[in-house]
C-alpha cells in the first residue's frame, strides 16, 4: 500500500473546549513554522458560541447560547472566518475550501495537496464514525493518505480524549461530511502559501 505524507509532519496541540477548529489550524501554523495565536484568539474569529457554564474554560468572553447542540463555531462561515483572521494577522497563507459536493475525486484531491505540501482541515460530523457520547462537528488535519483498493486516511486529531493520529476510511469521512446528520453541509479547507 502506497503512503504519501505532509512534509514536515504535523506535531499535535490539544484543543480547549469547542475549539477543535482553531486547534487544528495552529496545528497548521506550527507545521509551517508561523506564530502561533492562542485558540481563543482564533475562536473569536469563528464566531465560537458556549453554553453559559461553559465561561470558565475561557479568558475571553463569548457569545452565550441556550442549546448545546448551538456551541462551537461556525460550520457555514468557518474558511470565511479563518480567511479573515489570515488577512488580519498578515500571514503569508490562502485557504480555499471545497464542500464535500464539490469534490468529484476525493483521492486526487487529498494526494495533489499532500504532495505540493499543502495542509488539509477537514470538517465532518462525528455522528457518522460514532466515535465518542458527545456528536458535534469536528476538525481534523490530514497527515497522510494510503493507496489501496480502499484509500485509508491518518488523521492528526486536536480531541483531548482521541489518539492524536487514527486512520480512518477516506470513504467513510465523506459520509461524514454529508448534511444528513444536522443539516450542514462539510468538506476541505486547503491552505497552502500566498
Amino acid at each position: 500500500m502506497k503512503e504519501i505524507k505532509i512534509k514536515p509532519a504535523y506535531m499535535s496541540i490539544v484543543q480547549q473546549p469547542l475549539c477543535c477548529g482553531p486547534a487544528g489550524f495552529q496545528w497548521v501554523l506550527l507545521r509551517r513554522g508561523l506564530p502561533i495565536f492562542t485558540q481563543e484568539e482564533i475562536a473569536k474569529y469563528c464566531k465560537l458560541k458556549i453554553l453559559k457554564k461553559q465561561q470558565k474554560y475561557f479568558l475571553r468572553k463569548f457569545p452565550i447560547v441556550k442549546r448545546a447542540k448551538d456551541t462551537g463555531t461556525t460550520v457555514k462561515d468557518f474558511a470565511k472566518c479563518l480567511q479573515k483572521f489570515i488577512k488580519d494577522k498578515k500571514l503569508p497563507l490562502k485557504i480555499t475550501y471545497y464542500l464535500v459536493s464539490q469534490v468529484k475525486d476525493p483521492v486526487k484531491l487529498v494526494v495533489n495537496n499532500l504532495k505540493k505540501g499543502n495542509d488539509i482541515i477537514i470538517h465532518y460530523h462525528s455522528k457518522g464514525l460514532g466515535q465518542r457520547k458527545q456528536v458535534l462537528g469536528h476538525v481534523c488535519v490530514i497527515s497522510a493518505i494510503k493507496l489501496g483498493k480502499k484509500s485509508i486516511l491518518t488523521l492528526g486529531d486536536p480531541y483531548y480524549f482521541d489518539p492524536k493520529f487514527w486512520d480512518v476510511e477516506l470513504d467513510k469521512i465523506l459520509k461524514c461530511m454529508k448534511p444528513k446528520w444536522d443539516g450542514y453541509e462539510r468538506g476541505f479547507l486547503i491552505v497552502n502559501k500566498k
